[in-house]
């Protein structure tokens, strides 16, 4: 074979590995593509939350805080009545003159969870039509439209921050509710979608707030996806990542239903908002359970694409170092925009310097919202 034969050959060699090694990447990226479009059968690393979907049809509007619905009180019981009391009908307690002005405040939740505890209360009352209320005066206070868990809402935000470099990329918080099931998403996209983050929270609504009975975290690495993290709420027990287990305590949530656990609390108190309070929540992690204390750090006004925003600066401190690798989360929480996050803050500034961060998430556009009765 002749120099000139050995050198074509050499050529044709490497052109058919080229042609080769972009068949491979070629036939890596449609399979990729066409997999994570298709069923696939049950195991422990994927997915047992089926997304619920939503439609949004107008932006939530700037308004006076919302006015909450207090769980009901249970009936009275009469003075010395025993557990083998006759059956006797209850009627529900009076309402007092407040109430009366703001009869639109049960709303259909609240009613469903108050029958469910107590069947008398589910009894169709007639209810006499309040007097007229008076004028307004410039001395009384803001009163904002009722609360109601809305089917879908939706706040996105932009991302900056630091890891090995500066960062960019997109964020939201949804909330979906089917009846009373609800769910709580967080996705993260950085750098167009090489690298994502999805936590979800999936439970029930109760006249307390969220229940959730699952948690999940997911995330993908350039092609690469990572295995799924579950969290299980049973009745009794929790059922961590890791697979160890602990007694449910009451009250309990998870990292992402925490946040619109505590917009529902605020809505129902919204004292608790005040600016040097402390608030003990505990929360489950995907390893243990963690007792924070929300501190009340102060009133801010920041900017946002609505103008200035009056917000409350909300910043976790653990009772206790567990040793969680877990930053800090501090979010801003609006009372004119239905107490909902604005603005997520999270850095972790001790350890080796690869594995420092900052993570700086803003509201970006006003929120979207599918309302209850939409």
């Amino acid at each position: 074979m002749n120099p000139t034969q050995t050198s074509r050959r050499r050529r044709q060699g490497w052109v058919l590995a080229g042609l080769t090694a972009a068949s491979v990447l070629l036939h890596f990226l449609v399979t990729d593509q066409v997999g994570r479009t298709l069923p696939t059968t049950e195991d422990a690393n994927e997915s047992k939350i089926k997304r619920m979907e939503a439609t949004y049809v107008k932006e939530v509007k700037l308004t006076a805080p919302p006015v909450g619905v207090a769980r009901p009180a249970p009936a009275p019981q009469a003075p010395g009545a025993s557990g083998k009391a006759k059956k006797r009908k209850v009627l529900p307690p009076a309402k007092k003159a407040s109430q009366e002005e703001d009869k639109p405040a049960v709303v259909a939740e609240a009613a469903s969870a108050a029958s469910a505890a107590d069947p008398a209360a589910s009894a169709p009352t007639k209810v006499a039509e309040a007097p007229p209320a008076p004028a307004s005066t410039p001395s009384s206070p803001a009163k904002g439209p009722t609360f109601e868990w809305p089917k879908a809402t939706k706040v996105s935000f932009k991302l900056d921050g630091y890891f090995r470099g500066p960062i960019t990329g997109t964020s939201a918080v949804e909330w979906l509710r089917q009846d009373n099931r609800y769910q709580v998403h967080m996705d993260i996209q950085v750098g167009g979608g090489l690298f994502t983050v999805q936590a979800t929270s999936e439970g029930e609504i109760t006249p307390d707030g969220l229940y959730p009975t699952r948690n999940e975290a997911k995330g993908r690495r350039m092609f690469i996806d990572a295995p799924v993290r579950s969290i299980v709420f049973d009745r009794d027990e929790i059922t961590f990542a890791n697979g160890d287990k602990a007694p449910r305590p009451p009250g309990v949530q998870d990292l992402i239903s925490n946040i619109i656990q505590l917009a529902y609390r605020f809505t129902l108190d919204p004292s608790l908002l005040k600016p040097g309070n402390s608030i003990p929540v505990k929360v489950a992690t995907a390893k243990q359970l963690e007792d924070v204390v929300l501190d009340i750090v102060n009133e801010e006004t920041i900017d946002s694409p609505m103008g200035p925003l009056n917000t409350f600066h909300v910043k976790p401190r653990k009772l206790i170092d567990t040793g969680s690798p877990l930053p800090p989360i501090e979010i801003w929480f609006a009372p004119n925009l239905q107490y909902l996050p604005v603005r997520i803050y999270a850095e972790r500034k001790d350890g080796p310097r690869d594995k420092q961060f900052t993570m700086d998430m803003q509201m970006e556009r006003p929120p979207q919202q599918v309302g209850a009765q939409d």
